[in-house]
């Protein structure tokens, strides 16, 4: 019941996008005279923008990138007298319909993306207007060079603001949170592009449309070493996820134990404002938590966690096991401290790293769930008893705002 509002919440949310795009275009057609011989460009620019969204930059389970972004901004750094973003935005409008025809493409969330590049386009435009307005030369370099640098940050906040605004209301999740994060992962992307697009509107002077086709080449560039780049973390990600299957191997009760333990520290280290390299260093460790468990039998794993507490040592046999093995792979070396103290107590003498905090609450969290099988609210009840001896406050509390949004 609660997903089918969801949906019925963000299918209004697109609809509404797009209303207040086609009004502003309508609104922008009103004020500002078209020559008719800027039709030739919109059909440019709009299969430009065509062939460069088949460019799509994914970040997992951050956010989608197209490289036909230093397309439109180009055009906006091009245009005076608001005639630049009207012609983008008639070839955005265009290029969306080519896209609708696409098979396996739902027609809302296109219509709506399109919208959302409507919308920051006329943000940016105005951005450009106001800073003549202030006394800004354009046709002057540093002058154009600031305003082209805030029209590119005008263009991008209005596109994260719509975009998380749409992920809060479908995910449940707090807008701020979510733009944050968006925010933080996409920026350089982003400026990439923005140092593109500002070239090419540069060139264009000298050029005139071959610096649009030249310039394509380095947007293909761009987007397939991005697109590789992502492509080896993904594999690199699977790799690990295989490596920690193989420690679940022997006991089927486990199966699937570390893939929830990480989706649980994942969604803890988003609450707690963790992103990026901070983010994916959890979900390393949190995957590969147990693999000092690995080509141990179950019997000889408990005698050794035994044999480690009873000397005072409150860092189980196979957490160590796991540091020593993770220390000699370079990339991962840093996460070797996290893994070896996933196991202690808030209130240890030891200084824990917070990662190793949200892993040891998580791994608890899932073992209570799905190896006792209590509900959710009897296990976070169970956790709460030991909140600021055994588990940290801090991390309690995320968990708890979580499944509270997700129930």
């Amino acid at each position: 019941m609660r997903l089918q509002s969801l949906n019925k919440k963000l299918s209004i949310f697109r609809i509404s996008l797009l209303s207040a795009s086609l009004i502003a275009l309508a609104l922008m057609f009103l004020l500002s005279p078209f020559p008719a011989n800027m039709f030739g460009y919109v059909l440019l620019f709009t299969l430009t923008i065509f062939l460069t969204d088949l460019i799509v930059i994914d970040i997992p389970r951050e956010g989608t990138v197209w490289a036909s972004v230093a397309i439109i901004l180009s055009a906006v750094f091009l245009g005076s007298n608001r005639i630049g973003a009207l012609m983008i935005m008639f070839s955005i409008l265009l290029s969306t319909g080519l896209t609708v025809i696409l098979p396996k493409k739902n027609l809302l969330y296109v219509a709506s993306e399109g919208a959302k590049r409507m919308l920051a386009v006329g943000a940016s435009s105005l951005s450009i207007l106001f800073w003549e307005m202030l006394g800004g030369n354009i046709k002057v370099f540093w002058s154009f060079l600031l305003a082209a640098a805030v029209a590119s940050s005008v263009y991008f906040i209005v596109e994260r603001v719509i975009e998380s605004l749409a992920f809060s209301i479908e995910q449940g999740l707090p807008f701020k949170l979510s733009f944050i994060r968006k925010l933080r992962l996409l920026t350089f992307v982003y400026y990439t592009f923005a140092i593109v697009a500002f070239l090419m509107a540069m060139m264009f002077k000298y050029m005139g449309l071959w610096s649009i086709f030249i310039f394509s080449l380095p947007l293909v560039v761009i987007g397939q070493a991005f697109r590789l780049y992502v492509n080896i973390k993904q594999t690199y990600t699977s790799t690990l996820k295989a490596l920690s299957a193989t420690v679940e191997a022997h006991d089927k009760s486990r199966i699937g134990h570390a893939q929830r333990v990480s989706d649980c520290c994942l969604d803890i280290g988003r609450e707690l404002g963790f992103y990026g390299d901070d983010l994916e260093k959890l979900n390393y460790a949190a995957m590969l938590h147990d693999i000092g468990k690995l080509g141990f039998d179950q019997g000889a794993k408990i005698e050794s966690d035994k044999v480690s507490s009873s000397k005072n040592d409150d860092v189980p046999f196979h957490a160590k096991v796991g540091a020593e093995i993770i220390s000699h792979v370079e990339y991962l070396k840093d996460i070797s401290s996290i893994i070896k103290y996933h196991h202690c107590s808030y209130n240890s003498k030891s200084i824990i790293p917070l990662e190793s905090r949200i892993i040891h609450l998580a791994d608890t969290y899932d073992r209570l769930i799905n190896g006792s099988k209590l509900r959710q609210k009897e296990a976070l009840s169970k956790l709460e008893g030991d909140k600021g001896f055994v588990y940290d406050p801090k991390v309690l509390r995320a968990l708890t705002a979580i499944v509270a949004r997700q129930n």
